[in-house]
């Protein structure tokens, strides 16, 4: 883990006039000389570094390109320590920059800037930039813990208006960098193995870490040849600290994920289950940064790269980005698992309905199976000109929202899956920052309509079609719901006269009429399971016979007698019955 900072001991002031004493040369300077900050002369003999207790600062060096080149020195001889640097912030404007030697292993440095009196708080600048780290106050060591073994210079300073003085770099430690992040990282970003654990700090405003994930160990996904391969991020933050994560392969974003502050006793790691890369992916950046953390962050994150345990059998997994721009496709009949990572996340699915299917109605089943959260499902079909969306929302939270025998055309269907903020926060469960917020199941069947209801069918004009000696099946969803159905009784063809006939005379037209030929059928309903209501309606919607009488699952049955018209048979269920699993049956038959 990344080492708490530590403050160091208070310098009494003889001590500290003493260090003063032997760090800055007297001398007796006459009005006129020209002398630099520390009253030297210009161009007087300096002492040699190696009869000294530091390496001394050397003016001027306010600037990244003038900056004094710290040599490591030996303490002693045989020694491991080196002589630590020791400079001086003089006046107000005063700013000195270190250009710290490149070490030769792969390792990484922990630095100090030790303030030697206890009013002074230096403050580290970092690159061009000059971005401020400031975490330590007055007279306590302001530390970087991972500094890169590559060349680095790096600016000290104060806040504005605070006091000046003496203060020492020290390099306190050196330490294989496996798991740790480096400051500032190398260009092409931190290589990190699958599966890996990195820690890290945010040093500064404006700091992002970025990290080359190593595709090469990472297996396909379920759902053959082309799928997504699916990579799982762990991040667990410091305390009180908001972060983002951003995900890139070639430089483009794929989604940025981020977390919400929260204190210590609410820590847990925020996942992301399911990020998906490309098949022919062989390497993923990700960025790593806190928007809000001012002069830097005090402790350490963890970073987990990890593979995605397998799916059960017959799943698919959703790989994020799933959006708008980056949908998932889905054919015939498909199971996934699912996640949505904050209460504005959206999951998109597209069913494209085109070539030989596209000459037949596709019906549509599809059940959501969420956790605790209250669930929907936006349906765009193509006949929906203008994006006009039905929303699948039923009132209970945590339920199973269905969509049952819906017809689809030719084009693309789009289902949005997402939960209901308002209700969520209703029912108290969830919350914002979870991650992920919500697990789910989505079971979606596209198939060629046969020998089944179509659905909408509840009014007259959306009526599914029946004739005599057939049989439909169907379904009563959601609660409410009534399928109608238009048969027809057809006319029996009229007597055909004889007027030219020998022996025939011509019809008497006072002769009574004839009764209208009746057509004996039978509708026989069942199954399903549910209390089921079976109303035969006339043209103008008009009841012409009904039949409730039987339990439930049992057959109702109506034998009629019609005369030729248009009717309906309306099926319905009680006010609160329905099932999209199990089906009825509807009969017409002649008797």
């Amino acid at each position: 883990m990344i080492s708490p900072r530590t403050r160091p001991p208070r310098l009494a002031l003889g001590a500290l006039a003493a260090t003063l004493a032997a760090t800055l040369c007297a001398c007796p300077c006459e009005q006129d000389q020209s002398v630099d900050r520390r009253g030297r002369k210009i161009g007087a003999d300096v002492e040699e570094p190696g009869r000294l207790s530091h390496v001394p600062e050397i003016e001027p060096n306010d600037a990244a390109d003038t900056a004094t080149a710290y040599t490591l020195i030996p303490s002693a001889p045989g020694s491991t320590l080196h002589k630590p640097f020791e400079g001086e912030l003089s006046d107000k404007r005063d700013v000195d920059y270190i250009r710290l030697p490149a070490q030769p292993d792969l390792s990484i440095r922990g630095v100090q800037i030790k303030p030697l009196s206890d009013d002074f708080d230096p403050v580290i600048l970092w690159g061009a930039d000059s971005w401020r780290q400031n975490l330590a106050g007055p007279g306590e060591v302001e530390e970087i813990v991972n500094l890169t073994n590559a060349e680095v210079t790096l600016g000290v300073t104060r806040p504005k208006g605070a006091k000046g003085g003496l203060y020492q770099l020290i390099l306190v430690r050196s330490a294989l960098s496996g798991g740790v992040e480096i400051e500032p990282p190398p260009a092409e970003g931190l290589q990190v193995k699958l599966p890996g654990e990195i820690q890290g700090l945010i040093n500064h405003k404006g700091d992002t870490d970025r990290y080359l994930l190593d595709l090469q160990s990472l297996p396909p996904q379920d759902g053959g040849a082309g799928a997504a391969r699916a990579l799982r991020l762990e991040l667990v933050p410091p305390p009180d600290v908001a972060m983002r994560i951003t995900p890139m392969i070639g430089g483009v974003e794929l989604t940025t994920f981020e977390v919400e502050a929260r204190p210590a006793a609410e820590l847990t790691p925020l996942v992301w289950p399911n990020l998906g890369v490309a098949p022919d992916a062989e390497s993923l950046e990700v960025l790593v940064s806190a928007p809000g953390a001012g002069e830097g962050v005090r402790q350490a994150y963890t970073l987990r790269a990890l593979i995605h345990p397998p799916t059960p059998e017959g799943f698919i997994l959703e790989t994020e980005p799933s959006d708008i721009v980056r949908p998932i496709y889905v054919e015939g009949k498909a199971q996934v698992v699912g996640y949505i990572h904050h209460d504005a996340d959206t999951d998109v699915y597209l069913i494209d309905v085109k070539g030989e299917r596209a000459s037949a109605p596709m019906l549509l089943n599809v059940r959501l199976e969420g956790q605790g959260l209250d669930w929907s499902i936006d349906l765009n079909t193509p006949k929906d000109r203008g994006e006009v969306q039905e929303v699948i929302n039923g009132e209970k939270p945590g339920g199973a929202e269905i969509i049952c025998s819906r017809v689809i055309l030719s084009g693309e269907t789009r289902l949005v899956v997402r939960i209901e903020q308002p209700k969520v926060a209703k029912a108290g469960k969830g919350r914002a920052g979870d991650n992920p917020t919500g697990h789910y199941k989505l079971f979606v069947e596209a198939r060629l309509a046969s020998g089944e209801e179509v659905e909408p069918n509840g009014a007259q004009g959306e009526a599914n079609d029946i004739g005599l000696d057939a049989t439909l099946s169907g379904h009563v969803h959601p609660a409410g719901d009534a399928d109608l159905y238009r048969f027809e009784i057809k006319a029996a063809p009229a007597p055909q006269g004889n007027e030219g006939s020998p022996g025939l005379g011509a019809p008497d037209p006072d002769a009574p009429e004839s009764p209208a030929p009746l057509q004996a059928i039978q509708i026989v309903l069942s199954g399903a399971g549910l209390n089921l209501a079976l109303e035969i309606l006339d043209e103008e919607g008009l009841p012409v016979a009904q039949a409730d009488a039987a339990a439930a699952g049992e057959e109702e049955r109506v034998a009629l007698d019609l005369p030729a018209g248009v009717y309906f048979a309306r099926v319905k269920a009680g006010p609160r019955d329905a099932s999209c699993e199990a089906a009825y049956t509807l009969k017409l038959q002649r008797r």
